[in-house]
């Protein structure tokens, strides 16, 4: 006879009177492993020259002033999960391809590769390590070399006569070579192409699933379905328990859906309505916090970046915000890498983890001294002084 399935909400079976999930539930979690990374060493990327963070939670904060490299330490982090993260990156930054640049190498330089090494220094490597939970390291580095290949025009631009000129626009490419204990190395090219990134060869599955969310281009709501229809399928929406978490944002909300409409499929909610609606009709905060979460269980072993995490929320919902991150995070065997601008985030998120069984929650603060990026973390005594004493910690 198969046993019963014991819920995360049911009486735990060991007889303890606690609930499942914060018993012999939580004991199995802990087999589980610690978090994908413990630290992160950066070079000649972006704004920092170099940059080392030699510990890394569960759920990490980063903070500070503008033009300290919050986003571009995120996106240090997602260079490591994949070959083609890149693209992604370079889309976020605004990049809008490349045909009207007439062979313009110099422009090309500038507006697609030299803005990703420290002071436009392309002709120097660009360096990520990350000591992982399990001892070992991965890494990348990009480089920007000469194509081993050559594309001609066979017409000028008014096409009034055949040619066979050189394209200077295709000469270079970025060269991206990834090494860890998982795939030993592996090396990609990176080319533009007719206004497109080529990659080749073909990348592999990533090493551990992970997310970017992007400040600046919010994922859409087909995407966000996806997601749900992923939990759904693997039948782990139970274990999210998404209905009850959103209801610190919309207290109405009784049940969620994938409905398909006009050729896709979003994610409606019943609020007590006449019609369920559109999560994207509920407010930005519903959508960030159920894009966020979704990931996080989409994300198991792996790791979710997600920049300015505060966007649409009021900061009487932060604390509770907080506490189901890291319920979810802990849930799913998942690590978060945030930034913000919002003293409330922090405050609040500390408030959220002094509470819970384990404080798996770090802050580290960016300062500039002079030419150079210094890292600040603070663990739960210091955030303990820095709260109480209203000390700037941003």
């Amino acid at each position: 006879m198969c046993a019963k399935k014991v819920g995360r909400n049911d009486p735990c079976p060991c007889g303890s009177g606690l609930k499942y999930k914060h018993c012999c539930a939580k004991a199995a979690y802990d087999m589980k492993g610690s978090p994908v990374f413990k630290s992160i060493h950066i070079e000649n990327f972006r704004c920092f020259r170099k940059l080392d963070v030699d510990s890394l939670a569960r759920i990490n904060l980063i903070a500070g002033k503008n033009s300290v490299g919050k986003t571009a330490a995120l996106e240090a982090f997602f260079l490591l999960m994949g070959a083609e993260n890149l693209e992604l990156i370079l889309r976020i930054s605004q990049f809008r391809g490349i045909k009207e640049l007439k062979g313009n190498i110099q422009a090309v330089l500038e507006l697609l590769w030299a803005p990703l090494f420290f002071q436009l220094e392309s002709n120097r490597k660009i360096r990520i390590r990350a000591g992982l939970s399990n001892g070992r390291e991965h890494k990348v580095e990009l480089a920007l070399v000469s194509s081993a290949s050559r594309t001609l025009n066979l017409y000028d631009q008014d096409e009034s006569h055949a040619l066979l000129r050189p394209n200077h626009l295709y000469n270079k490419i970025l060269k991206q070579t990834f090494s860890g204990p998982q795939f030993g190395s592996r090396e990609f090219e990176m080319k533009p192409v007719d206004g497109n990134l080529k990659v080749e060869p073909v990348p592999s599955t990533p090493p551990f699933p992970g997310y970017f969310l992007s400040a600046r281009q919010p994922p859409t709501q087909e995407a966000v379905s996806d997601l749900f229809g992923r939990l759904i399928k693997s039948k782990l929406v139970e274990e999210l328990d998404l209905v009850n978490v959103l209801k610190i944002i919309e207290p109405r909300l009784v049940q969620l859906d994938v409905i398909p409409s006009a050729g896709s499929s979003m994610i409606y909610g019943d609020i007590g309505l006449e019609q369920m609606l559109p999560i994207s009709l509920m407010g930005d905060g519903m959508a960030r916090v159920i894009g966020i979460l979704l990931r996080i269980a989409n994300a198991s072993g792996g790791i979710v970046l997600i920049d300015e995490i505060e966007n649409g929320l009021h900061h009487s919902v932060l604390q509770d915000f907080w506490r189901v991150i890291g319920t979810a995070a802990r849930t799913f065997n998942t690590q978060i890498v945030a930034t913000t601008h919002s003293y409330e985030c922090i405050r609040e998120a500390h408030f959220a983890f002094n509470e819970s069984d384990d404080y798996d929650f770090l802050l580290h603060r960016l300062d500039r001294v002079n030419d150079l990026l210094d890292v600040v973390t603070y663990d739960q005594e210091a955030l303990n002084s820095a709260v109480k004493g209203d000390f700037e910690v941003r």
